[in-house]
């Protein structure tokens, strides 16, 4: 067989010597990667928490049958695994998925004849740092993040395929994207593999044969997302209480375009604007001024990007629609509120483009362009490094909470409570409990399953009476007796008890946080006491209506 017949033609065998540098640069590079990373995200690997479904999902010792009704059965079988680890193997996997997947992602740029070396490392920068999805410390999201990884590993050896013809690159390509596909939010995001092959064999494409022998030559890279898709639909489709879930109908396709251009505002502009907004300070301009020197010495491999610069940020705002779509369709546009950041899992790559070639296209002066790349870089490390922070805060927030449940004898005698919240500044990116989430800490301080408990505010919007409030579509199952939600003792009743939080004397904040963490790790007796004293808990009567 013919290398052209393989799709190796002469512009695929001359990428390397076009776009790869040297491996010295390579290795800086890389260890920039690693640093930065570590630094925006490494706390993420010391925190123990537990949060939001990961309570009643993850824990769940029926999450397989969960899953098989979501339709997703291979993903149960993932966190029985994973909670052989606990906590930290779940992020200690995220942690790496978005890693590798970053390294994955450089790698491949280097085969891309129209990216200089400079411009490899701040689109890689960006990829890897873009402040989105700040979901990922939360367990029951960790399988979006493994696929993630198998994306852009079947992406990057789908380039090494189309630079050698090796048969055994073909195929594990194509079994890693296949596996990838489990989010199912990859398949339109699929496109962008399929661009970047017709990209490689661009010199076939002047006529309509040559197209339709590309078709051919690569039908297994044109099926497999319809190969998934199809069997998905006929052994996999959501049941039981989950059957409408995520399902697509024809009003929800057309309106998932406006809603996939809203997205630019939630997931990309507002970002970058938030970014400014809440981090911007003189320890951040000092910081960034550093990077942009540091930018100084490697910006000299930059070679003239404004001729395409058009080109590429068109391909990143492709890449960002194709990104958010499957989400949109599904009327789950992504936001960078807490949990509904998980929607933005696939927005970097596209955000990366359109930073650095938007850029290009509106700045001539490469000074101010590097300044500015610098400013970014320092900005979305901040937000990252604070999300990460705020998780670990939550979590001690959680514990005191356990330890002064379990402290009050108003709570233990009571199993029905409304939650007057005066704490929230402690909560992850300004997030709210869940129900459950108390129910959950209510058996930790007691092991048992008989206590409920619910903001009042949100207890008030959905009925405001236990019977209606078990109705709503909010839960979708009768509470009592409900083991899911860690309620298999309770006996459903009005709440007559209003638990009020308030702040300790210990303040969470930078520094003694720090100190909480190092207790946590090295003094046991000296953590238990002070964690201890970050709430304070009023249990009171509840009058009607109260």
């Amino acid at each position: 067989m013919t290398q052209e017949r393989l799709g190796i033609n002469n512009s695929t065998k001359m990428l390397t010597k076009q776009a790869i540098s040297t491996p010295s640069d390579t290795a800086r590079d890389i260890a920039t990667l690693f640093f930065v990373y570590a630094i925006s995200y490494g706390l993420m690997l010391a925190n123990r928490g537990i949060f939001w479904d990961d309570w009643v999902v993850v824990s769940s010792n029926d999450v397989v049958e969960t899953m098989r009704l979501i339709g997703v059965p291979w993903v149960g079988y993932f966190f029985k695994v994973l909670s052989l680890g606990g906590p930290t193997a779940y992020r200690a996997l995220t942690f790496a998925s978005y890693l590798f997947a970053a390294l994955c992602f450089y790698a491949l740029l280097k085969r891309v004849t129209g990216i200089d070396a400079y411009s490899r490392l701040i689109l890689t920068l960006f990829f890897l740092l873009f402040p989105v999805n700040h979901a990922r410390p939360a367990e029951c999201v960790s399988h979006y993040a493994f696929s993630y990884f198998l994306f852009f590993f079947g992406f990057w050896l789908t380039s090494l395929y189309l630079e050698t013809g090796k048969t055994g690159l073909r195929i594990a390509s194509l079994t890693a994207l296949f596996l990838s596909f489990t989010t199912n939010s990859m398949l339109p995001f699929y496109s962008i593999v399929i661009i970047y092959i017709l990209y490689i064999n661009r010199k076939e494409l002047n006529l309509w044969p040559g197209l339709r022998i590309l078709v051919v030559r690569y039908f297994d890279y044109v099926l497999i997302p319809f190969v998934f898709f199809a069997g998905k639909m006929i052994w996999f489709r959501p049941s039981g209480e989950y059957k409408e879930y995520n399902e697509i109908n024809f009003t929800n396709l057309l309106s998932a375009f406006p809603r996939s251009a809203f997205a630019f505002k939630t997931s990309f502009f507002d970002v970058i604007d938030r970014s400014f907004s809440l981090y911007l300070s003189t320890a951040v301009i000092v910081a960034a001024i550093v990077v942009a020197r540091l930018l100084k010495k490697i910006s000299a491999e930059e070679k003239d990007i404004q001729q395409r610069s058009l080109t590429l940020f068109a391909f990143g705002a492709f890449a960002f629609f194709a990104g958010v779509f499957a989400y949109c369709v599904v009327n789950k546009v992504p936001h960078f509120a807490v949990w509904q950041s998980r929607f933005q899992l696939l927005v970097p790559l596209g955000s990366s483009f359109m930073l650095v070639y938007g850029m290009a296209s509106i700045i001539n002066n490469g000074t101010v362009k590097r300044y500015l790349t610098a400013l970014l870089i320092v900005l979305f490390i901040c937000a990252n490094a604070y999300s990460c922070f705020s998780f670990q805060k939550d979590w001690y927030k959680q514990v005191s909470l356990i330890r002064n449940f379990s402290l009050s004898p108003e709570i233990q005698r009571n199993t029905a409570f409304l939650i007057e919240d005066k704490t929230t500044d402690l909560n992850a990116n300004g997030r709210w409990y869940a129900f459950y989430e108390y129910t959950a800490l209510f058996k930790e301080a007691f092991n048992d399953e008989t206590r409920f408990g619910e903001n009042a505010w949100f207890y008030f919007e959905n009925g405001g009476n236990i019977s209606s409030y078990s109705a709503s579509t909010y839960i979708k199952t009768n509470l009592n007796g409900n083991a899911y939600y860690k309620l298999s003792q309770f006996e459903a009743k009005e709440p007559d008890k209003i638990i009020t939080i308030s702040h300790g004397k210990y303040e969470l904040a930078l520094l003694n946080t720090f100190q909480l963490m190092f207790f946590e790790f090295t003094n046991r007796p000296a953590f238990d006491k002070t964690v201890l004293e970050i709430v304070i808990l009023q249990v009171r009567d509840r009058i009607s209506n109260d």
